[in-house]
């Protein structure tokens, strides 16, 4: 424990090396999301850089929705505008700004560099160049109510079927009681970003992938999600983002959900109906060649080659990534950092139980086809998940839909290389 904390303090002296005073204030306007405890610890950490280098930041709301905030930031950028200095940036975006953005890789060193998650650093490089400078990190996982397993005798499920069961079982039994809002699985299921992690997780839980298409195995993972609603979840989860799901969840009225580990320091809050019942495993397998997998999710921040305050703004995102201000978000907030050693601190770790599953996570994450399908990405996504939702409102056959799937990821794919020839 000595050489981690020795290794630990090592990065915090390197990551304070140009966090020094600028001679001339600047002002570097930053978006920000504005989804659970995010835009307030943003604001937090931007005034301590404020106090420090005399500069001025302004901060700009980005909308909850990842799918939202891109087309938020893909117009900024489009119009080569120098309104905005740092973009906050989800991880399927780095095709998409490769062509608008300064180069990160200059600006860390090669220690700090190797200290992240190597798939992080794969995610965010491109052509290597580090296009987007890791902030934390996201894995979803699995929240139950561990009050309501151990009451029936259950434990935690590890194959997706298992779920299902206990999710139904449990679910009957407490409505029959009069627990009559209870639900037994919540997810994001709007047509947007969430829900396509989902669908990658859940191909790759059986065994595999979204592209190449696996048609056998999206067929089955069709035909089992269609059981859905509503026999263990509300019609309303189509309409679920991120937020919704954590408020239903915390609101006690869901056995199991899906989501990001920010949820985790919401339901332990001295007012959560939840504190002290909740539970949190990694997701589950599914059929009989099914593995444990997490779509690598998480946020950072990239500085516009149109930014007028290029020097202030790279300072402001190292500082806004440093260690130590990834330690801080973990304790107060649960968000996942980027750099693995915080993964063996022991403050950490009893903040946040399941940093365990989630840094276990982080080491085997799968990504999303989005380096593949460049700046067709989006459309592919949003094209997946609006037939994944009618799959899930029994509205087309999971052949049929595979099918579709199918020729669609191909279709954007085979354009997504033209398109990369041409430029060659």
């Amino acid at each position: 424990m000595r050489q981690v904390y020795k290794v630990f303090a090592v990065l915090l002296s390197l990551s304070c090396v140009v966090f020094a005073t600028n001679a001339a204030a600047a002002t570097i306007r930053i978006t920000c999301r504005a989804k659970g405890q995010e835009l307030e610890l943003c604001k937090k950490a931007v005034q301590e850089w404020e106090k420090r280098t005399g500069n001025v930041v302004e901060i700009i709301p980005l909308p909850q929705s990842s799918s939202e905030a891109f087309v938020v930031t893909q117009q900024q950028l489009s119009a080569q505008t120098s309104d905005v200095d740092i973009f906050q940036v989800d991880t399927t975006w780095v095709s998409f700004l490769a062509a608008h953005v300064v180069s990160l890789k200059l600006y860390f060193s090669q220690q700090e560099l190797a200290a992240h998650f190597p798939a992080i650093l794969q995610n965010n490089t491109i052509n290597g160049e580090l296009i987007v400078a890791p902030w934390y990190a996201d894995v979803d996982l699995l929240f139950y109510r561990k009050d309501l397993l151990e009451k029936y005798g259950k434990l935690p499920p590890t194959s997706w079927e298992d779920l299902f069961l206990i999710a139904q079982e449990i679910q009957e039994s407490e409505r029959a009681a009069g627990n009559g809002r209870l639900w037994g699985y919540v997810f994001r299921g709007k047509a947007y970003e969430g829900l396509m992690c989902h669908v990658v997780e859940w191909i790759g839980a059986f065994g595999g992938t979204l592209y190449p298409p696996d048609i056998a195995c999206i067929i089955e993972v069709f035909t089992f999600i269609a059981q859905f609603i509503p026999k263990i979840s509300p019609a309303g989860t189509l309409n679920y983002a991120e937020e919704d799901v954590r408020g239903v969840f915390q609101s006690g009225n869901a056995i199991f959900a899906s989501n990001w580990p920010y949820t985790w320091a919401l339901t332990q809050t001295e007012n959560s109906p939840v504190k002290g019942k909740v539970g949190i495993c990694v997701l589950p397998k599914g059929g009989q060649h099914g593995k444990c997998t997490s779509v690598l999710g998480g946020w950072g921040l990239c500085v516009s080659r149109y930014s007028r305050n290029q020097e202030a703004a790279i300072d402001l995102v190292r500082w806004l990534t440093r260690p130590e201000e990834q330690r801080r978000r973990a304790l107060h907030a649960s968000y996942c950092p980027t750099i693995r050693l915080l993964y063996q601190d022991p403050e950490l770790l009893t903040a946040n139980p399941f940093f365990r599953q989630a840094g276990q996570a982080l080491e085997t994450v799968i990504l999303r086809p989005s380096s593949s399908l460049g700046r067709f990405y989006a459309q592919a996504s949003a094209s997946i998940v609006n037939l994944v939702q009618r799959v899930l409102l029994c509205r087309i056959a999971p052949d049929m839909a595979a099918q579709r799937l199918e020729k669609d990821i191909i279709g954007f794919h085979k354009r997504a290389s033209e398109m990369a020839t041409t430029k060659n």
